[in-house]
């Protein structure tokens, strides 16, 4: 007999597959920042600033959902810390 998964775990499992399926997503899409109509349509600059933005929400939601600090004292560290080097590197990319 298969075991019923509680509400809670249930709910947490569901938002799982959706992260899993959102980060497939960004993945495919920030490939497409590495072709030829995407550098018809952004400079180079702007093309690797765009995928390192999408990198920086991807690693957001590795941290607080597969890490598991969505709700934790230290989020608000980690959220910090990616904006932090997020913007530094979007720096760096665009000057």
């Amino acid at each position: 007999m298969s075991e019923r998964l509680l509400p809670d775990r249930e709910t947490e499992a569901r938002r799982v597959q959706v992260v899993l399926v959102l980060l497939i997503a960004l993945t495919v899409g920030a490939l497409w920042f590495t072709t030829d109509t995407a550098h018809d349509l952004l400079s180079g600059r702007g093309a690797a600033a765009a995928a390192a933005a999408v990198a920086f929400v991807k690693a957001r939601f590795v941290a607080m959902d597969f890490m598991e600090l969505r709700g934790t004292r230290i989020q608000p560290l980690m959220d910090g810390w990616l904006a932090v080097v997020g913007v530094v590197c979007l720096v760096l990319v665009l000057r």
